[in-house]
C-alpha cells in the first residue's frame, strides 16, 4: 500500500460510521433527494473522495442514476464500505469503483521520496527550489481525462483539507523528529501551504471538466474543527440552521484566523460556477470533536475547461 493510500485508510478507519453520523447523512440525503427530483439528465454521477461512504446514501444515487462512479485513493475503505451496502445484483452493476489520487503526487512517487528530497536542504532557498520543482512536476496533472464532459452530477465529499497538506505536514514532522532542523521543517510546511491555492484551483478545474454543459455539482467542505465541549461549538450548534447568523460567525472567524484550505476551495469555485444552494452542517468526527461543514450546490457555467 502506497503512503497516500495508507494515510487516507487510517483517516477513513478512524471516522465514525453512518449510525453515529445519521443526522448529518439524513440532511445530505434530503438535499440530494430534493435536488435529484429536478435533474433532467440522470445517466452518470461521480463521487469524489468517497472514502467509507459515510456522509451520503449510495442507494439514493443508484435510485436516480444509471451509472455511479465512486472514487478515492483509499480503495480498501471503498470496497469494505460497499460490502455493507446490501446492494442487489442490478445495483452492483451500476457502480464503478475507481482508485484515484487527485493531486498527482502518487503518480510521480513524490510522497515516498519526500524526506529524501529535503534531507539535504539546509536553507530556505534550497527548500524553495525543491518545493517549486515538486509542484511543477504535477502542474499539468489531471484525473478522469477520458471522462471529461460525461457526468450529469458530481458529488465532492469534504476533501480540500485532505488533498495534500496534512500528509506533508506529517512527513515534515517525521523529518524533524529524525534530527532535521525544526525551523526548516516548519518552513517546509509554510512553503507547501503557499502552493496549495494553485493546486486546489487545478483540482476544481478538473472537477468542472467532468461535468456536462448542463451538469451540477454538490461540494462539502470542512471549515472548522471544534471541540464539542467548547463555547464556540455551542454557539455554532445553536445557530447552525440560521444561515445568516452562521455567515456572520464565519466572517468573524475568518477575520481573526484568515482563510483556510476548506474555505479557499469553495471561494475558488464561487468564481467558476453558478451557486444556488448554501447550507451549514455539523459532521461528528468522533466523540469529542466535530467538523463544521459548508455545503454548496453549483450549476455549470457552460462546458469543460
Amino acid at each position: 500500500m502506497k503512503y497516500i493510500e495508507e494515510f487516507n485508510n487510517k483517516v477513513n478507519s478512524s471516522r465514525l460510521y453512518p449510525q453515529e453520523t445519521k443526522d448529518f447523512q439524513d440532511q445530505i440525503n434530503l438535499l440530494l433527494k430534493t435536488f435529484f427530483e429536478q435533474q433532467s439528465s440522470t445517466e452518470k454521477a461521480c463521487i469524489i473522495g468517497a472514502g467509507n461512504l459515510s456522509d451520503f446514501s449510495l442507494h439514493e444515487f443508484l435510485r436516480i442514476f444509471n451509472v455511479v462512479t465512486i472514487s478515492d485513493v483509499d480503495e480498501i475503505s471503498m470496497m469494505r464500505a460497499l460490502s455493507f451496502q446490501r446492494l442487489n445484483r442490478q445495483q452492483y452493476k451500476q457502480v464503478e469503483i475507481r482508485k484515484i489520487e487527485y493531486t498527482g503526487f502518487e503518480k510521480y512517487d513524490l510522497f515516498n521520496s519526500f524526506k529524501e528530497r529535503f534531507a539535504n536542504c539546509l536553507n530556505e532557498e534550497k527548500i524553495n527550489q525543491v518545493v517549486e520543482h515538486i509542484f511543477k512536476t504535477v502542474d499539468a496533472y489531471t484525473f478522469f481525462e477520458k471522462e471529461f464532459g460525461q457526468y450529469d452530477f458530481v458529488y465532492v465529499s469534504p476533501i480540500y483539507t485532505q488533498l495534500l497538506y496534512h500528509q506533508i505536514s506529517v512527513l515534515a514532522d517525521e523529518l524533524i523528529h529524525s534530527g532535521y532542523p525544526q525551523h526548516l521543517g516548519v518552513y517546509i510546511k509554510e512553503a507547501i501551504l503557499q502552493q496549495m491555492p494553485p493546486l486546489i484551483d487545478r483540482f476544481n478545474n478538473n472537477l468542472i471538466s467532468l461535468l456536462k454543459e448542463t451538469g451540477s455539482m454538490m461540494v462539502l467542505s470542512d471549515i472548522f474543527e471544534l471541540s464539542n465541549n467548547s463555547g464556540f461549538y455551542r454557539r455554532v450548534k445553536n445557530s447552525i440552521k440560521r444561515h445568516d447568523v452562521m455567515e456572520e460567525i464565519y466572517e468573524g472567524y475568518k477575520k481573526k484566523y484568515g482563510m483556510g484550505l476548506g474555505d479557499f476551495g469553495l471561494y475558488n469555485l464561487d468564481d467558476k460556477m453558478k451557486q444556488f444552494i448554501s447550507r451549514w452542517l455539523i459532521w461528528p468526527k468522533d466523540d469529542e470533536n466535530s467538523y463544521i461543514v459548508k455545503l454548496k450546490i453549483y450549476n455549470n457555467k457552460g462546458g469543460t475547461l
